[in-house]
């Protein structure tokens, strides 16, 4: 099932997101519920994701690592997590553990 087939797709993840020293900054699994994706946050992410630049699409089920240079991230803004009990600093290098749960097409037919 193709994630850019029809509009109103969004991927449905769970992931456990680090800083390149390891440590843990945001987990799905920390929640105890998959997150249901925005595509156009974090570029680097949706390339991992749905593919692009080479990498191919994942397949629901996939799991991946994904190593996301500051470019590719949030660059050389800082950024905040929806906990606030963290910070991503400026030019940060991201690692995310994914895993494609399925695909969420809202109210779509």
């Amino acid at each position: 099932m193709s994630l850019l087939g029809r509009a109103r797709r969004f991927p449905v993840v769970h992931y456990t997101a680090r800083f390149a020293d390891g440590t843990v900054f945001d987990s799905s699994y920390k929640r105890a519920r998959p997150l249901t994706m925005r595509v156009g946050v974090i570029k680097g992410l949706d390339q991992g994701i749905i593919g692009g630049n080479g990498v191919p699409p994942m397949q629901v089920g996939g799991k991946r690592k994904l190593r996301i240079p500051p470019e590719l991230a949030y660059g050389p803004e800082p950024a905040g997590c929806f906990s606030g009990d963290c910070n991503i600093p400026a030019n940060a290098t991201l690692l995310y553990d994914i895993n494609l749960i399925g695909i969420y097409s809202g109210n779509a037919k």
